[in-house]
């Protein structure tokens, strides 16, 4: 105790002792300043502290730091030289090896729904009342009939198509596609039909004037196709789609007079309108010897789409997928079907209707060759007078009841369209 007692009376050993407490304090200050002086020194030198030698790898960032722009074995690296021989300058950005640009994370959004491939599946054919417009919750096209006898009644008199441009307008302003359907039979003037021939019954006719075809002979076949001119022409604008018939296989045509009078209405439609959509056939049911029969005289190239009406309980799903194999082995899979009109009755078991219309549904979806669909909106079958649950005319195709109110099958047709956007 007493050698260090005596040790620091000394002053030269007492200045030695605080020099050393200095130099001990300012040595990390010393070490900072030669960091500085040879930042200094390289700058003024015209060399940078820090060399990257990965050339067009590299780019500097707004922050002064160097990132590597593209991969290098798997990596993304950057190459550097450093020039001071104590570290890397004070206040130097670096960022490790192997980063790249931060990823910025897109800000969540909603997940859309699916694309129907068909959406047009969920169309309209028959009276569309308040409650099922409702269900148009996208685009659909609506099934119009138009009846050459409403458009000139009498042989030589003027084409009036006040009817036809009332329903082509409502459809539009309901927000739907108009589709035209020129039926044929009893919508068609007496003065161009076979009105005193013998009926051809080998082909389900279901009554006599029904079934009384157009005269074949060239004048008929002239104003027909004028008739169709004039009508393509005035709407083209407007329509797209046209249909010619109406179940031809039970209205007294057999397929070869069909297919001729089809390749007569498609002439007039693209004279008047080259690009129009030609839907042919509508067919009654999946008759497949009917349409091979089309094909083996000449339809194929006057029809862009077919369409038929397989009805049923459930409805004829084989026979749709039947009608789908003749036409992919005639050439034709490019072709899509259109089902004219298809519905399920009530018959006073509203579960089931709704039950097999959901699966319907389901079924058309699943069918990426079915373009369109027209359930068939009636109330009753369209020959009876009363359409009160328990009388012998009640089926009940519709999905709203005689009072307006929505039936099960309201709410699964609802359903199915409204998850399709």
């Amino acid at each position: 105790m007493e050698d260090i007692k005596t040790f620091f009376k000394n002053r030269k050993n007492l200045i030695s002792v605080l020099a050393l407490g200095i130099l001990i304090l300012a040595l990390p200050l010393g070490i900072s300043l030669l960091q500085r002086q040879q930042i200094i020194k390289s700058r003024a030198a015209g060399v940078d502290p820090i060399t990257f030698v990965a050339g067009a790898n590299v780019k500097q960032k707004g922050n002064g730091a160097w990132i590597a722009t593209k991969s290098q074995n798997g990596k993304y690296a950057v190459s550097l030289q450093l020039t001071s021989p104590l570290g890397p300058p004070v206040g130097a950005v670096i960022e490790p090896l192997g980063t790249s640009e931060p990823t910025v994370t897109p800000t969540p959004t909603a997940t859309p729904r699916a694309a129907c491939n068909n959406p047009y599946i969920f169309g309209f054919n028959g009276p569309v009342t308040d409650k099922i417009k409702q269900l148009f919750t996208h685009p659909s096209l609506r099934f119009i009939p138009v009846a050459w006898k409403s458009i000139q009644p009498n042989q030589g008199a003027a084409f009036d198509f006040t009817s036809t441009d009332k329903d082509i307008n409502d459809a539009i302003a309901d927000g739907q596609t108009p589709a035209v359907k020129f039926c044929d039979g009893d919508c068609f003037p007496d003065w161009v039909r076979q009105m005193s021939a013998p009926i051809d019954n080998s082909y389900c006719c279901s009554s006599e004037y029904v079934c009384r075809v157009l005269k074949d002979d060239a004048g008929v076949v002239q104003v027909f196709k004028d008739v169709v001119y004039a009508m393509v022409s005035r709407y083209k604008d407007k329509v797209t789609y046209w249909d010619y018939g109406i179940e031809p296989n039970c209205r007294g045509y057999n397929p070869v007079r069909y297919t001729g009078w089809l390749k007569y209405f498609s002439e007039a439609v693209r004279s008047a309108e080259p690009s129009a959509v030609v839907v042919g056939g509508h067919l009654s049911g999946a008759n497949t010897n009917y349409l091979v029969a089309m094909y083996g005289h000449g339809a194929q190239p006057y029809f862009d789409r077919l369409a038929l009406d397989p009805y049923g309980e459930p409805f004829d799903y084989a026979g749709v997928d039947n009608i789908r194999n003749i036409m992919v082995n005639q050439g034709d899979a490019n072709k899509k079907i259109w089902l004219g009109e298809w519905g399920l009755p009530t018959n006073n078991d509203e579960a089931k209707q709704a039950r097999l219309i959901g699966e319907g549904l389901d079924y058309l979806a699943s069918k990426p060759w079915i373009e369109a669909a027209f359930y068939h909106n009636f109330e009753c079958e369209l020959w009876t007078s009363s359409c009160s649950p328990g009388t012998p005319g009640y089926l009940g195709f519709s999905l709203v009841r005689s009072n307006g109110t929505a039936k099960q099958a309201y709410d699964v047709f609802q359903s199915k369209s409204s998850s399709c956007q």
